[in-house]
């Protein structure tokens, strides 16, 4: 008996996106990218949606379709000039024939697709990845994109994070739907263990202040995960060079995504030195194990201080070192805070039903 799906969506996936699919590859990827995966795979498990996960060509990714799953296949080279990679997604969509397109990151060619799914009746939606991209400029430099003005016209639904986002959007299009994960077991979060630290290197993510902060607490042991970028690839090598220094620092280059986990449910606090996101994936990873969040200057819809799971600083250093002082009680109130708060909203099925719910 043939399969008659109801809808069929094609999620493109950003450039940094391999290692996410193939377990053996260290090159880093964002929390676009993630979100995207976790995305695609629990729409995966409607019955009436049949979800494409579009991918640069990667050497050691094989296209692949298993019963029940996702789709894997390629739709241009990551190598390849901007208008070259359009007229391939072009074809990549003749060849699938969308419903919808769904797409996480501001770039030139997300505007452009844009357009020509509004011209061609497809129905694009894009989710934001940053604050800075609601305002039209790129994530990666902070420039304004000359295109963004199709973007905002042609899509058919833009996806907030979180309700700053969202209320900088149009109207008519706006939908807000918040970061997803798989909720795990409670965790019981400890003091004792390590503060750890997860990201880019990127100088605005300010990863030597959370070096600076290891050397207030020479008794404590801190974890980074720290994968130098390539447009910052020098002052990754100084922020590796220096966090050698420090004997109470471990920082490891890379972790592939299905072992990340265990760091987060096995740190003390999470420690959030960036100067703007969007809303951090590594909050949530962090929350859904019960392990605080304590953040510099970032704290989205002002949830740390709303929900009570972790502590905001206010762009202050003193604060950010005082905060791993706080006493058991405290710490116990934040931990249950934490996973409560990630159950109630980020758990991935009930993001994806909102998602399949729009669809």
């Amino acid at each position: 008996m043939r399969r008659f799906w109801l809808r069929k969506i094609v999620i493109l996936f950003p450039k940094d996106s391999e290692a996410l699919f193939d377990p053996t590859s260290s090159r880093t990827f964002g929390g676009a990218s993630v979100q995207l995966y976790n995305i695609s795979r629990s729409l995966g498990e409607f019955s009436d949606i049949k979800v494409i996960q579009g991918l640069y060509e990667y050497p050691s990714v094989r296209r692949q379709s298993f019963e029940g799953t996702p789709l894997i296949d390629f739709f241009c080279n990551e190598h390849d000039f901007i208008l070259v990679k359009f007229i391939k997604s072009i074809r990549f969509f003749e060849r699938y024939r969308p419903d919808y397109v769904m797409q996480r990151g501001l770039t030139l060619f997300s505007c452009m697709l844009a357009f020509f799914c509004r011209m061609t009746g497809i129905r694009f939606i894009f989710m934001f990845a940053h604050d800075l991209e609601v305002q039209g400029r790129y994530q990666k430099n902070g420039k304004i994109c000359p295109l963004y003005f199709l973007l905002k016209l042609s899509s058919w639904r833009l996806i907030a994070q979180h309700r700053w986002q969202y209320n900088h959007l149009p109207e008519n299009k706006r939908e807000l739907i918040y970061s997803g994960y798989s909720m795990p077991e409670k965790n019981k979060a400890s003091m004792k263990s390590p503060v750890l630290w997860v990201g880019r290197l990127e100088p605005w993510k300010n990863p030597e202040l959370f070096i600076d902060l290891a050397r207030e607490y020479p008794e404590r042991s801190f974890v980074m995960i720290a994968p130098s970028f390539h447009r910052h690839e020098e002052y990754g090598r100084k922020i590796h060079e220096t966090a050698k220094m420090l004997p109470n620092l471990t920082l490891y280059d890379f972790i592939p995504y299905k072992n990340i986990d265990s760091y987060f449910k096995n740190a003390s606090f999470y420690v959030s030195t960036s100067e703007k996101e969007g809303f951090p994936n590594t909050f949530v990873q962090a929350a859904m194990f019960g392990i605080p969040v304590i953040s510099l200057h970032v704290n989205p819809d002002e949830v740390l201080t709303e929900y009570e799971f972790g502590v905001f600083c206010d762009n202050s250093f003193e604060k950010l070192v005082l905060s791993l002082k706080i006493d058991d009680a405290l710490y116990s109130k934040l931990s249950e805070n934490a996973f409560r708060y990630a159950c109630e909203r980020h758990d991935i099925i009930e993001v994806s039903s909102k998602i399949h719910a729009l669809l």
